[in-house]
Order: C-alpha cells, then sequence, then structure tokens
C-alpha cells in the first residue's frame, strides 16, 4: 500500500487520540471537581457508572496513543513488530463496535459509519503490516576479525613491519628506516 497514507492515518490516529486523552482527563477533572449542585433533571447527573466509563475510555485512548506512536516508528523503521499493536488493537475495537451496535440499535447510521471509518483506516495499514512482516529478512554479515584466506600464503603471524618504527611527529625521534641490516629474518 501507499506509505504515505499510512504516514497520514498514523500520524492522525496519534493526534486524534491525544487531543481525546486531553479532553476526556478534562472532563474527568472537571467532573471530579464541580461542587455539588442539583442537577434540572435527575438523568443529567453524573453516576459513578459514567466516570467509570470515562476512567475507561480514558485507558483505551492512552494504549491506543501508545500504538499510534509505535505505528509511527514502525512505518519508519519498516518493522512489523511495530505496526502490530495498532493493527490488533482496531481490529478488536472493530468487533467490539460491532457487537455494541447490535446491543444498542439505535445508534445504527452512527455506529455504521463509525466501524467504516475504522476498517477504512486498518485495511491500508494491515497491508502494510503483512508487507513488512512478509519482507525477506536482512540479515547482519558477522565481521570476521581473522579471515583465514589472507593474502601471503595464510601464515600465521601478524603482517606488521619486522623493524620498529618511531613517531614521525616527534623531531628527536630516530629515523623511521633504519639500518635495516641489524634485522635480518631469523
Amino acid at each position: 500500500m501507499n506509505r504515505t497514507l499510512c504516514n497520514v492515518i498514523a500520524y492522525l490516529s496519534a493526534i486524534i487520540c491525544g487531543l481525546s486523552v486531553i479532553f476526556l482527563t478534562f472532563l474527568l477533572v472537571v467532573g471530579l471537581t464541580v461542587p455539588d449542585e442539583e442537577p434540572e433533571k435527575p438523568e443529567d447527573e453524573l453516576t459513578t457508572w459514567d466516570y467509570v466509563a470515562f476512567g475507561i475510555e480514558l485507558l483505551t485512548m492512552v494504549v491506543m496513543f501508545v500504538a499510534s506512536v509505535f505505528l509511527i516508528i514502525g512505518i519508519k523503521r519498516e518493522r512489523h513488530a511495530f505496526v502490530a499493536p495498532w493493527v490488533f488493537i482496531v481490529a478488536i475495537n472493530v468487533v467490539l463496535s460491532i457487537i455494541l451496535l447490535i446491543m444498542n440499535p439505535d445508534e445504527l447510521i452512527a455506529g455504521i459509519v463509525g466501524i467504516v471509518l475504522q476498517v477504512a483506516f486498518w485495511y491500508p495499514i494491515f497491508s502494510l503490516y503483512r508487507e513488512f512482516r512478509n519482507a525477506p529478512r536482512q540479515q547482519s554479515v558477522a565481521y570476521n576479525a581473522c579471515p583465514t584466506n589472507v593474502p601471503g600464503g595464510g601464515n600465521q603471524y601478524p603482517q606488521y613491519p619486522q623493524y620498529p618504527q618511531t613517531n614521525v611527529y616527534n623531531t628527536q625521534a630516530q629515523p623511521v628506516y633504519p639500518n635495516l641490516t641489524n634485522y635480518q629474518q631469523k
């Protein structure tokens, strides 16, 4: 699939989830700190279950935000392991949305639109995930510090000069190439 589309989906997902985390946190904090006022209608009052639902939604959005960040990293590094959490979380979310739609058919149009959008965002990322997963593995080649096919017949002695060398930057040192008659091979 087109990686630009996948990048757009990844960044949109991260931005939307990040803003949702901020918004839900704000709702929880403001809802908990509002002084006890009598609501105009009894159904306007937030119950404990409403706070639990906000907390679960906040936790879900935090997990989705982290998965979106991993998705961005996975697309850039072409690693299927970083893309996988987002793919599986959205797939689970689609299944849960279908179950909620069956249980509560009052919001049929909004539920169907939400499911279609989730699948439309999920499919390109899933295709990219499969592409990364099925790509040939790039294996690093081990560097052999002691090659077996060395030039010079494969002697076991290191290939450094048979005579001592001196520091060329030190003017007081002995010459670099001393009289070689003293250094004969044994």
